[in-house]
């Protein structure tokens, strides 16, 4: 026995299939008794799927306004045979009844492999747990101990450095150096100085001068201030 059912939707329309009860003869779904569903018009279109046995097959919806279902029977057997029906839905129906099953396995998936993470993390903690309270304790202990010196010990002297030389030592109070060295000849020095001719002076020798030749400068001497003495301005005559 044969029967064919061909389910026709408006345009814009699908069909979504249901199936309460379901109960045939196990086996070869190809030979003994069976269901086929199609996805078309004609027994050509595309085989949804072929089901047979005591297991109803899941939730069936169309792509398009139509649906193609075949139930055939050797009349061998007797079951209880199966009890559907459907639904014409829009396709933006079918759409978010697809999006919200996609949804839901993601969130099924993500939530196992947070599972997963957690428990893992916890076997990780709890090996690290019996490591640490297994290992033993150790102490170290530092002991200083200072013993005296023994009898008779002295300590090094320290190592002495000549001092470093100092300014020679300031004259007492109240005297005073002489006048300090000529710094030249005669002639550029200070005071008066009218030597002979042909005299020296010191390490140098006074040239004579030629007859009528201008008298050379005199500088006055130096002046420097001593006890019960002022120094004071020299006027110099050419």
């Amino acid at each position: 026995m044969v029967c064919t059912w061909k389910i026709t939707a408006l345009s814009n329309k699908r069909i979504k299939l249901y199936f309460d009860n379901f109960r045939l003869e196990s086996g070869l779904c190809s030979s003994n008794d069976y269901l086929e569903v199609r996805d078309g018009s004609s027994s050509t279109s595309l085989r949804k799927g072929t089901y047979c046995g005591s297991s109803a097959p899941p939730t069936i919806t169309s792509s398009g306004r139509y649906l193609w279902v075949r139930f055939r029977s050797d009349s061998q057997t007797t079951y209880r045979g199966f009890q559907a029906r459907y639904e014409v839905i829009s396709k933006s129906q079918s759409k978010s009844s697809s999006m919200v099953g996609t949804v839901i396995g993601v969130l099924v998936g993500i939530g196992f492999i947070i599972t997963i993470i957690v428990i893992a993390i916890y076997l990780v903690k709890r090996k690290n747990r019996r490591v640490v309270t297994t290992q033993p304790l150790t102490t170290t202990t530092t002991v200083t101990t200072n013993h005296p010196p023994p009898a008779g010990y002295a300590p090094p002297n320290p190592q002495q450095y000549p001092r470093a030389p100092g300014p020679p030592p300031l004259p007492p109070p109240g005297i005073h150096p002489g006048p300090p060295p000529p710094l030249g000849p005669p002639h550029l020095q200070y005071g008066p100085y009218n030597p002979a001719p042909g005299m020296a002076y010191g390490a140098y020798a006074y040239p004579p001068q030629p007859p009528g030749a201008m008298p050379l400068a005199q500088a006055p001497p130096p002046y420097y201030q001593t006890e019960g003495m002022k120094a004071g301005p020299t006027t110099v005559e050419l």
